[in-house]
């Protein structure tokens, strides 16, 4: 590019320059089923892996606010409907939290206690429940705690048990909800199976798969 040439960076670039990834956790309506009732926002919010998460204005690209977490590998989250909290899941080896951030004020709410290394948080269609998945074992299993949307408090935990704890990486990768909301499948990546739960923390099925169920 010419030196002398006027450039406006892209949201991207304002991002790489800044050190952030590309991976953004915005309340773009993900189901199409949300958008009569979705509240849309102004902020992108860019998530790091070392406890900050960027906060950029989408109207002018300018970065409002970093916002630090205190924990580590935080780069999956999930707004709420509502678009009022987002939550970030502290995924490191070492971590057990998802941080809960006030996404109109901009602030740090708490952090959730919830196990061995908190993958992804996920927002149920229905907006009504939060699940995530850990991607580290508590003893024999890995957990799946289901959170309020509105407050992180725990509203119920499924124990996903596994056949060996002598495990190296994860076990466990991205979960995701049926389209009414009823039920939230996780792959575990110990015994090669897709495990589906209710919300209220109940395991319904455990179906085989060939491979890494992710």
């Amino acid at each position: 590019m010419n030196p002398t040439t006027s450039h406006n960076p892209t949201r991207r670039e304002l991002l790489r320059l800044a050190g952030f990834g590309a991976l953004w956790a915005t309340l773009g309506a993900p189901l199409a089923s949300w958008a009569a009732s979705a509240t849309t926002s102004r902020y992108v919010f860019a998530l790091r892996g070392d406890g900050k998460v960027a906060v950029i204005d989408s109207a002018d690209d300018a970065l409002v606010k970093v916002i630090e977490t205190g924990g580590k590998g935080g780069t999956l989250g999930s707004l709420t409907r509502d678009g009022s909290r987002l939550f970030v899941a502290n995924a490191a080896s070492g971590q057990t939290t998802v941080s809960l951030i006030d996404a109109q004020n901009l602030t740090l709410i708490k952090n959730i206690e919830l196990g061995n290394m908190p993958k992804h948080p996920v927002v149920s269609p229905d907006g009504a429940v939060v699940a995530v998945n850990n991607w580290g074992l508590d003893g024999q299993a890995f957990r799946v705690p289901f959170l309020s949307p509105n407050d992180g408090a725990v509203l119920a935990v499924a124990e996903v048990p596994v056949s060996t704890t002598d495990v190296k990486g994860p076990v466990s990768m991205h979960g995701s909800w049926s389209p009414d909301g009823a039920l939230y499948a996780i792959g575990n990546y110990v015994d090669n199976t897709a495990v589906f739960i209710a919300r209220q923390g109940k395991i319904v099925a455990t179906v085989p798969t060939p491979g890494n169920p992710h």
